[in-house]
């Protein structure tokens, strides 16, 4: 896909998804409490979580905007973990279907993500129903928004340890949650690009390896947006993010998410996460 056809698909998502979907934004976490360890291997910790093998559950978003009026999103989330034993068969994948409101409803977003030592870029595809058409979503277009919320593309996908640098700063509460601090510092300007941070500051529970907050920052250094971990409870007996928050830090907007419904080890099929299904689940 040439530079025109990228900003092109940019323009259709921001006109059909504006105003009308690492942190990574899938809500489970680990059961184990979270020992001291290489700031690497903690945001690791993060990432390879036991979440079973398959895990659906319906989200609703709300957006509030600078003067506090609020836009309802819902749709559903499903992810399963692949066996992946080569760079061309994802190790995670995750679809998202948009439910409401009526001008976005049958937008679905897939993404696939590859194993950390094939050193390859998460795919991702959106259908657009208007359009009758799916396209893939280039590198470039990541730090886009989320259907107008305050999650970018970027967020969505599962997090690239390799990406980032680590270092250690001391040890911080979120409210009364004792946290291991870890600041990611991007390892190049493509991944500048790409995501659109130069820097994360990750707080991480030490009862579990969940973040609780996640501050990030521009290319310029300004912090600006940060996400919050509202409520962690157990379902099904994993403990997981239920209730999450992305607020910009030059405004009072904030977009949060509502996990409803969710359940680990339903059972899904790898053949409802490739391409060909963004269309199907739309009809």
């Amino acid at each position: 896909m040439n530079s025109s056809s990228n900003r092109r698909l940019r323009l259709r998502l921001l006109v059909l998804l504006v105003g009308a979907v690492g942190v990574n934004v899938t809500a489970p976490i680990a059961q184990a409490a979270v020992s001291a360890a290489e700031p690497a291997e903690l945001v690791a910790a993060v990432r390879d979580i036991d979440d079973g093998v398959d895990r659906k559950a319906k989200v609703t978003m709300v957006i509030v905007d600078e003067s506090g009026k609020k836009r309802t999103r819902e749709f559903a989330y499903a992810s399963m973990d692949v066996a992946s034993s080569d760079s061309k068969t994802p190790e995670e994948m995750r679809m998202i279907h948009m439910e409401s409101p009526k001008n976005v409803a049958g937008t679905s977003f897939l993404i696939h993500s590859y194993r950390e030592q094939d050193d390859k870029d998460d795919d991702q595809w959106v259908f657009l129903p208007a359009l009758r058409q799916t396209r893939q979503i280039s590198t470039t277009d990541k730090d886009g928004a989320f259907v107008g919320s305050d999650f970018a593309m970027a967020d969505l996908e599962r997090v690239h340890v390799r990406e980032f640098s680590y270092r250690s700063l001391p040890d911080a509460k979120v409210g009364d949650k004792d946290c291991y601090v870890i600041e990611g510092t991007a390892i190049d300007k493509k991944i500048e690009r790409k995501t659109g941070y130069s820097k994360k500051v990750m707080y991480i529970w030490k009862d579990h390896p969940v973040i609780l907050q996640n501050d990030f920052f521009d290319k310029k250094g300004r912090m600006v947006k940060q996400y919050f971990a509202l409520r962690v409870e157990k379902v099904d007996d994993k403990w997981s993010t239920t209730q999450m928050k992305m607020k910009r830090a030059d405004s009072n907007r904030e977009t949060y998410l509502i996990w409803e419904n969710l359940e680990y080890d339903v059972g899904l099929q790898s053949s409802e996460f490739d391409v060909g299904s963004l269309a199907w689940s739309s009809n």
